[in-house]
């Protein structure tokens, strides 16, 4: 090789044909008086200063640039150069979305064709793509499930030559969200069935998961992801704890997403597991409101009344099934301290009941005592 290029050389200064080798790779540091300096480095290199009547020949390796006394020779009508990639803008964006991207460079020619690599992943080869000219490209990237990470970028022109700028395209990790679940309650004794866990950026691999504080998760089985917006699986809700559940979904990547409070696990029977109590007791309207807490083994609908010591009821709170105060797991209900009339409930002690209809009648579900200061 240092033979090779030695001989060049001194083709050169003695005025003789330059013929290039054919090796991949090559430096040529020699001041040649007549002809220009000649410079390179490694698989591609620069002829600059004047050609002078040499004759040059083209080699068949791997691209080279060359200077402008080269470029004003015969030869540079005839040479063909491998397309070289210097930047791309923008230089990152997240998965899951389509995106336009700008390849700066060199010797792009009509026809060419760009695309992304990462090590084990399928190429994504770019659609729309438009030569804005031999520096220049535009294409367009459908990044759906494309695997964060650093991506190369390749332009590969007709002629099969092409040039790569490693890393240079960075996909970021989207967690994924989730808007709706069908069914979005279950029994505590029995499995239940998903048919639609609907949301965006689910991953093949992804993890269900029910979450409820002071419970212990609960893994779905059967778990398939049909599609970026949907998956299916299955919950063993046997003697789990009856409250509205938040879903987990968790990609493989380790990104998750939550959709808080919204699955429901009842109890076959109407229980209240959580007896009613009011948080300030004795209580002081004049310092802000009490909060009455119970718990419910299902949804129901259901009133809370409070009555004053001669059994005259002086407040209540109605609460559908499945809302606020009748819903299955925790209750609060706030009370101010104000009666039905508008009037302020005077010092003493008070009765409240939770109560709800069964059987054509009231059933009383749950009592306790509460006593005014003022």
């Amino acid at each position: 090789m240092r033979f090779a290029v030695i001989m060049m050389i001194l083709a050169l200064l003695s005025g003789s044909a330059f013929s290039v080798g054919s090796s991949a790779s090559y430096k040529l540091a020699a001041e040649v008086l007549d002809s220009g300096a000649i410079k390179g480095s490694s698989a591609s290199f620069q002829l600059l200063g004047k050609s002078r009547g040499h004759g040059l020949s083209a080699r068949a390796s791997s691209s080279y640039i060359i200077g402008e006394g080269f470029l004003r020779s015969a030869y540079s009508a005839r040479a063909v150069f491998a397309p070289i990639v210097t930047a791309v803008e923008p230089a990152t964006a997240a998965a899951n979305q389509k995106i336009s991207l700008t390849i700066s460079g060199a010797n792009f020619t009509a026809g060419a064709a760009v695309k992304l690599t990462l090590s084990g992943e399928t190429d994504i080869t770019a659609s729309n793509v438009v030569i804005a000219g031999s520096g220049q490209i535009t294409g367009d990237f459908d990044l759906q499930n494309a695997k964060a990470g650093s991506w190369a970028v390749t332009v590969t022109n007709p002629d099969g030559r092409a040039g790569t700028l490693p890393a240079a395209f960075v996909v970021t990790a989207v967690a994924p969200t989730v808007s709706s679940i069908t069914p979005a309650k279950g029994l505590n004794d029995a499995l239940v069935s998903i048919t639609d866990l609907a949301g965006q950026n689910f991953r093949s691999g992804a993890a269900v998961k029910l979450s409820l504080t002071g419970a212990s998760d609960i893994s779905a089985d059967k778990v398939v992801v049909e599609s970026a917006a949907k998956i299916t699986c299955r919950f063993n809700l046997v003697s789990k704890t009856v409250g509205i559940y938040d879903v987990v979904v968790t990609n493989d990547d380790g990104l998750s997403g939550t959709l808080a409070a919204i699955f429901k696990i009842e109890s076959p029977v109407l229980e209240v597991i959580k007896p009613v109590e009011s948080e300030k007791n004795p209580f002081d309207p004049r310092l802000g409101p009490t909060t009455l807490s119970y718990s419910l083994s299902q949804d129901v609908n259901l009133t809370v009344y409070i009555f004053n010591i001669r059994g005259e009821r002086i407040w209540e709170y109605r609460a559908p099934a499945g809302t606020p105060g009748g819903q299955v797991g925790e209750n609060k209900v706030l009370w101010d301290g104000i009666t039905l009339f508008r009037e302020n409930a005077p010092a003493g002690v008070y009765l409240v009941h939770l109560t709800t209809t069964a059987g054509g009648g009231m059933k009383t579900l749950s009592k306790t005592k509460i006593a005014i200061i003022r």
